[in-house]
Parts: structure tokens; sequence; C-alpha cells
């Protein structure tokens, strides 16, 4: 039986007043400069939104019994958010007035992107550095039904793409791997960057983990994904308070990918999975060329894959185990034509070495097929 909890929104903004915690409740403290209270309040109106969509899909409470969000001076701010425990510091710069309509956009978004690491950056670590991708991944992954559930399913695939766009033009043989297989004695094998990835002011690594961590999604399906979110942090929230509780909060990969591997029943390919996307670097570059033949209604597909010598040796690495007995659907890339009769598809296997791959498809529609047939109707009637 499920049991609701109630919350208070406190925006007294200097000092609220100390009200006694209810059971089974968390307070959200909003603070920031007297002169700005009317901001603090229209920015964090809607605070309760993602509060409550990730309660939801996590399928537990809050891990905190308080949650405070202060805004500061954004001189003494490195970056819009840093996060702690049951804390979110903002910088001014997201504090914004009722009507704006960007500027709210922008600023509810970054507010939920800090919330989602309370669960995935606070309550869960990663068990060492070259985990955080985990992290970081799964954060994204609840900043995105957030974004889809209030700002629509348009907006945010059209942010995503833009962030692998720009992890595709900068992901090249200098970026190091978002988790190095084996600890180099030195930084050329991944790459000359190696060691500096978190203080890189940018979003690459960030974006690839996104990225990745919606493949994995994909691949086990959103309810097998979604029940094993739910195991790991319930086992995590139980384990607060107990002097021995850390290691349920600990995000190792190898764990991580095997529980997804196991739930998605793709077990045998997560390894692949992992040599190409996890522990390589860079990004195949595809090159569609198409070509319609009129005579025979069909459409003439052909791929080109390229990309660089690190992008090339992950993915000889992943074939690998592909050969080892994995489903060799994995190096597949399906292609899907869209008509007004239906639609069409063609299953390209491509391999390290391939350069390029063509195929002939049968398009189920001709075109002006429609067109002539409302003229016969018209002129009919």
């Amino acid at each position: 039986r499920s049991r609701r909890r109630a919350r208070q929104i406190i925006s007294d903004l200097l000092g609220a007043q100390q009200q006694p915690q209810q059971p089974e409740s968390s307070i959200i403290t909003h603070l920031g400069p007297p002169a700005a209270s009317a901001l603090v309040a229209s920015t964090c109106r809607p605070f309760y939104l993602p509060f409550e969509e990730y309660e939801r899909y996590l399928g537990c409470p809050f891990p905190f019994p308080q949650l405070h969000v202060a805004f500061l001076p954004a001189e003494i701010m490195t970056q819009d958010t840093h996060i702690g425990a049951g804390i979110i510091l903002a910088s001014e710069d997201l504090l914004v007035v009722d009507g704006e309509v960007e500027a709210a956009m922008e600023s509810r978004v970054a507010l939920a992107a800090a919330l989602a690491r309370q669960w995935f950056g606070v309550l869960m670590v990663p068990d060492i550095p070259d985990d955080a991708w985990i992290v970081e991944g799964l954060a994204s992954h609840l900043e995105d039904l957030f974004m889809r559930k209030f700002l629509g399913h348009n907006e945010l695939a059209y942010r995503r793409h833009k962030e692998r766009e720009a992890v595709l033009l900068a992901d090249d043989s200098m970026a190091p791997p978002l988790c190095p297989k084996n600890k180099p004695l030195s930084g050329v094998l991944f790459g000359n960057t190696f060691g500096t990835e978190a203080l890189e002011p940018g979003g690459l690594r960030r974006w690839k983990a996104a990225a990745v961590m919606r493949m994995l999604e994909k691949k086990a399906g959103e309810d097998q994904f979604k029940r094993l979110l739910f195991s790991m942090v319930s086992k995590a929230v139980a384990s607060l308070g107990n002097s021995d509780g850390m290691a349920a909060r600990l995000l190792k990969t190898h764990q991580f990918l095997r529980n997804v591997g196991e739930l998605g029943g793709f077990k045998k390919t997560i390894h692949a999975f992992a040599e190409r996307w996890i522990y390589g670097r860079g990004c195949p570059h595809f090159t569609v060329g198409l070509e319609y033949n009129r005579a025979r209604n069909s459409l003439v597909v052909a791929i080109a894959q390229s990309g660089s010598a690190s992008a090339r040796k992950a993915a000889r690495a992943a074939a690998a185990y592909i050969k080892q007995g994995a489903e060799e659907s994995h190096s597949a890339l399906k292609i899907v034509i869209h008509e007004l009769d239906g639609s069409s598809e063609a299953l390209f296997k491509l391999t390290p070495d391939t350069e390029c791959d063509m195929q002939e498809v049968s398009l189920a529609s001709r075109p002006g097929a429609h067109g002539r047939g409302r003229g016969r109707g018209s002129r009919g009637g």
C-alpha cells in the first residue's frame, strides 16, 4: 500500500522559521538575497515537479530529510550548480521572473539536473573515479524523465541530438574513454588528455555518458531498466545510517554492466558493447548515399564507414567478443524507410574492416499513385 508523503516548501529567504518535521516528509528550503525574494519564489515555484517525478520513477522517497537550495552570487560560482548532501548551491544567473520563457526553461532544466544528482552523485557514488560515468549517465537519465514530461519530447530530442553531434565532433583520438579497462603507465594509450577529464569545463564526458546510458536502456527495455534502478536505489536508501552500508551505495562498472545485461537479456553482447562505447575511444562515422530507381521502384542505399584509428581499434575489440559467440546482430545497422503505404527495412552488417556496404530496398509506395487516384475520383464525381 503506497503512502503519500507530505511535503512543505519554504520560500522565506531570511531565515525560514524552523517547523517540526512530519514523519516521512522532506522539507525544501529556498535561500537567496533579500532583494531577490520575488525572483527566488518565481524560480523555485515549479521545483516540486522534478522532485515528485524522480520519486515516482525510482519508487522511493528523497533520501535526505531536508533539501536546501541556496542562490549565490554568480561571481563566486564556477558553474551553474554545485551539489552536496541535501544541498544545492545555485548561481543567481538562474533566477528568473514570471513571464520569461527561454530563461525559465534553462533554469528549470539546470535545477532538475542538480536535483537528479542528489540520488546519483550523493546517495550513490562511483567506487573509483573511473566509474564516474555511471553517475553522470544515470543522473542524465533522470533529467530526461523531467524534460520529456514537462518540456515535451521534441525539446528533449533536440537537446540530446545536439549533444550527440558535439560528442561525434569532439570524441577523437585525443579524448580518453569513459572508463579505462586497464590502467596505463602513461597517458599515451588513452590519449594525451587522460587524467584531465574531471577538469574539463565542457560537457563532453557527461554527454557521452548520457548517450551510452540511453543505449543501454533501449537494449535492456524501459521496464527492466527501471526495475534495476529501483533495486539499486532502494538498497542504497536502506543502507543510510549503517556503519557497513557504504557498499550498497557504490557504483562499479563491471557490476553495473553485468546487472543490465542479465536483466535485459543481452549478457552475451554486453562485453562487446562495453568494448566499443565504454572502454574504447572515438566514434564511427557513417556516410549514407541514396539513389531511387524508378523502373524497379526501389531505393539503393549505400553506407560508408570511417573513423579514427582509436575508433577502429575499439570496433575490433568489440568484434572479437562477437566472434566468440555473441549475437551477430550487435554489429548490424538497421535502416527504416517510412512511406505512405507502410515502411521498409534493410539490415546492414558492418565489421571494423567494412568500408562500404550497398543494398537495394524495394518500396511499397509508387510516386504519383495517390495523386492519380484522387484525380480520377474527382473527374468521375
